[in-house]
């Protein structure tokens, strides 16, 4: 009687330890599954942040050179604006002498 008692407690005992051990690994492989999922969630974000910021710094490098280009051209505008204005002017004054002529 008691041979069998203690059998059916040590069946026991290493049912038990079977199923702690199943949870054990299910939990973890869980655990695995989550930060593999994570990584990749991490890796696309890096990805979209990596191609984003190329994306910026192209639109940023052509915003810089049009920029040059402006500053560039606009004292040669302003110079033609002011020559124009002159030409006018004198324009108009010719045509104040010749009327009176």
């Amino acid at each position: 009687m008691e041979q069998r008692a203690e059998t059916s407690i040590s069946k026991f005992k290493a049912w038990r330890n079977w199923c702690e051990e199943n949870k054990k690994s299910k939990f973890f492989v869980r655990k695995e599954a989550l930060v593999d999922k994570i990584w990749y969630t991490r890796q696309e974000r890096l990805l979209k942040q990596v191609f984003d910021a190329l994306k910026y710094s192209a639109v940023n490098e052509k915003y810089e050179r049009t920029k040059a280009e402006l500053d560039k051209d606009v004292p040669i505008r302003l110079e033609l604006e002011q020559k124009k204005e002159t030409l006018i002017k004198v324009g108009k004054t010719r045509d104040k002498h010749h009327c009176l002529r």
